[in-house]
């Protein structure tokens, strides 16, 4: 029987999710495949193979290059035997027994070795590929089988462990507050994805100019966001969880404790295991060295994981320079809380006072609260971020906190207990304004009785003067609204695109479901999606 039909066979005793899960991992072009023989074939297919050689550790390797050569093709290698064969070929003390099983159970798992009771036994595929390494400058089976680590990476050089995590509780806040207005700016409105792959150029402009960064830095904080649950890409679509809502209102070290535990947690236990080994030594060049002593396959990973990882870190204040901080170390060697702790002194103090201007601006004369913050975010609009923060209040701003349900006096309330200069007369003016106009315009979808054709939406007031008006209005001429009745206008926008439009124009819409029911412009949250594992096994990823 050849190996193809062995294969088959075993596949077929795995349920639809395993396989599932097989075809993902192993990067199988599920397209092509039409039936079980189609699959076996695609696992020992040689490219194939090779890619899934690249994710296992050196122990796995080392098992199956030493079954292979120690005849396990043919049939299966004794457990003792394996073990004592990588022994006599590395020089060193035998295996223990548990990671040795360990190691044989992952290449099983992903079918380039069957185990049994009998022991290994090694696909011919599986034996050429690691038999041509060597002539590739790669590691041959008496290499892989010596498996005593090299010496750590050079333990830190002398510097003020104190200015590193000075400069580490920075770079956190600077990373909270950046990931905050990412969540704050696609809960306002989501943001699109482009077919072919990144974000539409104006989404990216807006979310940009929310950070007040550069556009290389989107897809930075996009990748922290997303990495904790706290944005998510549906389709094309980015939008805010529901969980960033809890996340947003947390003590900025809580803040920071989620996005730093979702970086260690997004590791793969080797590299966590590497890392750990040496948070008391510099990363730099040398990181990426020892994880591919790990990886002896993974040169085409590795560095851009490595990289990637190694950036997010020092954007999140887990290192400064190359060099682990007390919270990194922490985070490290004793997980999220304890390096929550030790940054916690190091982050600016907040504060939970602001200053109402009269140009309608609200100016923070510190980090602040991040409850105040959100509060005040109900009915200001974020424009600068950061050690002194600046926020505005627009006739916009106040409209939408009234159609999410609030109320003149709560607003005024609200403001009062926060302001450190009380409300200047010009706010209160627009408070008024807003208050005046709201609800006098309402944007539902458009029913057949509505009766233009195309009709996505309709606009109805019982003010036939404002309506007159929005027909001339040349800023809302794209929305291209013809009447439909004394009260009504209707459009082929969406309600979304009208309200907007409208809104911007400071005319207070509401929106209405097809029954008439306001809808609360609650944050466009979709739900948090459940944690899933790296679809390459192993990976620094």
């Amino acid at each position: 029987m050849t190996d193809a039909l062995v294969l088959a066979a075993r596949l077929r005793a795995l349920d639809d999710d395993a396989l599932a899960t097989l075809v993902r991992d192993r990067g199988i072009d599920a397209g092509r495949i039409a039936d079980l023989f189609d699959l076996a074939d695609a696992l020992l297919a040689s490219d194939a193979v090779a890619r899934a050689l690249e994710q296992l550790d050196r122990t796995g390797l080392a098992v199956l290059a030493v079954a292979a050569e120690e005849g396990a093709t043919a049939r299966p290698l004794a457990f003792d035997a394996l073990r004592d064969a990588i022994s006599r070929r590395s020089g060193e003390d035998p295996l223990d027994p548990r990671e040795l099983a360990d190691a044989a159970g992952r290449a099983a798992e992903t079918l380039l070795a069957v185990v049994d009771d009998a022991g290994i036994s090694t696909h011919p595929e599986v034996q050429a590929a690691l038999a041509a390494w060597p002539a590739a400058g790669l590691p041959g089976a008496d290499e892989l089988a010596r498996l005593a680590p090299p010496a750590p990476l050079a333990a830190v050089p002398r510097v003020d462990h104190d200015e590193v995590d000075a400069r580490a509780g920075e770079s956190a806040f600077r990373s909270v507050v950046a990931v905050a207005a990412l969540v704050d700016e696609l809960l306002r409105e989501p943001a699109r994805e482009l077919s072919r792959g990144g974000m539409s150029l104006p989404d990216a402009r807006r979310l940009a100019a929310a950070l007040g960064a550069d556009l290389d830095d989107v897809p930075v904080v996009l990748s922290l966001a997303s990495r904790a649950g706290l944005v998510v890409r549906s389709g094309r679509t980015w939008s805010a969880t529901a969980a960033s809502a809890a996340w947003s209102g947390r003590p900025t070290a809580e803040r920071w404790e989620a996005l730093a535990s979702a970086w260690l947690d997004a590791l793969a236990p080797a590299t966590r295991s590497i890392l750990a080994e040496r948070a008391d030594a510099s990363w730099g060049a040398g990181l990426v060295d020892g994880v591919l002593w790990r990886f002896p396959g993974g040169s085409a990973w590795i560095g851009d994981r490595i990289t990637a990882f190694t950036r997010d870190a020092g954007l999140l204040g887990i290192t400064t320079g190359d060099v682990p901080s007390s919270a990194g170390r922490a985070l490290l060697t004793a997980g999220p809380g304890a390096a929550a702790a030790e940054l916690a002194p190091h982050l600016p103090a907040e504060v939970d006072r602001v200053y109402l201007q009269h140009d309608l601006t609200v100016v923070s004369p510190g980090p602040l609260d991040p409850t105040v913050e959100s509060r005040l975010l109900s009915v200001a609009d974020a424009e600068g971020r950061g050690l002194a923060a600046s926020y505005r209040i627009s006739a916009e701003s106040v409209t939408r906190a009234l159609a999410a349900g609030e109320t003149a006096d709560g607003i005024r309330s609200l403001l009062a207990e926060i302001s450190l200069t009380g409300i200047p007369q010009p706010l209160g003016y627009l408070i008024d304004e807003a208050v005046a106009r709201f609800g006098r315009i309402r944007i539902r979808p458009a029913s057949p009785a509505d009766a233009t054709p195309d009709a996505r939406t309709a606009v109805v007031s019982e003010d036939a003067t404002l309506l007159a008006t929005l027909l001339v209005d040349r800023d809302l001429a794209p929305l291209r609204l013809v009447r439909a009745g004394d009260a009504t206008l209707t459009t082929a926008a969406s309600p979304e695109a009208v309200e907007r439009a409208l809104t911007g124009a400071r005319l207070g819409p509401v929106r209405e479901n097809a029954e008439g029911r306001r809808i609360a412009p609650a944050a466009r949250a979709v739900p948090t999606p459940a944690p899933h594992a790296d679809p390459e096994p192993d990976a620094a990823d």
